[in-house]
């Protein structure tokens, strides 16, 4: 058991264990002591406090503190202003760094600036776009024209319900190549603004897209292998530039592999939205249920 501190009261608000065993206490110094949140290390055996880390930053409503794959701390927050945080601690450097923020301008959108812009461009705009090649076969979208892009040192609007109610597309640095070794495909290569384009991070309503939300996912939930179908491979392209954006230089990045797709007698990828092969199709062609078993 833990045996007390004499004289020292902690506002332990999160506890975990490191990989080799060492345990770990946020306190968030609230009621006792207001001040920045502090991380802890603790001896089991005697409650005492072994080293401890001053964060700097005050934290609100702790939702949960642990180590990730990669052996960095990382700690999930909700402020009194109702936004959600994920930080991430560098026991280094001692720096805590908000890597991910909801309803507000937060580490996401701090940790993307001069690389994204808002984007008042539609669907209808993109597809009549005469200088905009489709970036690839079947539903991926024409290449976003650089020509539509603000300069490059342009400043960014404030994140408020204004900035949120536009979309927001990333700046992919053209001629830059990506590539990545897929557990099937092997050795997969892309050229920025060639191959795909500027691509949204954030929908007018109020959602981040695909790409964004995969990426924060990945990189909070340390996740290390992603499985998926083969239409996927150039958002993994997208991905990794947002990975390579938000997380620390030679951070360890998920493997992937993307397996073949199921297809109708025609070749065509079997899609909830292209109806392919939906119960009530097959149902009003008169197929019997054995039959989809052979």
């Amino acid at each position: 058991s833990i045996s007390p501190l004499q004289g020292v009261d902690l506002d332990i608000s999160a506890l975990t264990f490191s990989a080799n065993g060492s345990m770990y206490v946020l306190d968030t110094r609230y009621p006792n002591n207001p001040g920045p949140a502090l991380i802890e290390k603790i001896d089991p055996a005697t409650g005492a406090i072994v080293a401890s880390w001053n964060t700097g930053v005050l934290l609100g409503n702790v939702a949960g503190m642990t180590f990730g794959p990669d052996g960095v701390l990382y700690i999930a927050d909700g402020d009194t202003s109702g936004t959600n945080h994920l930080y991430r601690f560098d026991f280094d450097s001692g720096q805590m760094t908000d890597i991910g923020a909801t309803g507000a301008a937060g580490g996401i959108y701090q940790g993307l600036a001069g690389l994204i812009y808002p984007c008042d461009r539609s669907r209808k705009d993109l597809a009549g776009a005469l200088a905009a090649p489709h970036e690839g076969p079947g539903d991926d979208e024409p290449l976003y024209p650089a020509a539509w892009r603000p300069p490059a040192d342009a400043a960014l609007p404030p994140l408020d319900a204004a900035g949120l109610a536009r979309n927001w597309r990333y700046r992919v640095p053209d001629g830059e190549t990506v590539a990545f070794t897929d557990g099937r495909l092997g050795l997969r290569t892309a050229v920025c603004g060639r191959d795909f384009g500027d691509f949204l991070v954030w929908r007018k309503d109020g959602l981040p897209s695909y790409q964004l939300a995969c990426a924060v996912d990945d990189a909070a939930l340390g996740v290390t292998e992603v499985v998926r179908g083969e239409d996927l491979v150039r958002s993994t392209f997208r991905q990794l530039l947002l990975l390579a954006a938000l997380l620390p230089p030679n951070a360890p990045l998920p493997a992937y592999y993307h397996a073949p797709l199921l297809t109708d007698e025609n070749g065509t990828r079997l899609a909830k939205r292209h109806d392919a092969l939906a119960l009530r199709t097959l149902r009003e062609q008169g197929a019997e249920p054995q039959g989809l078993l052979t």
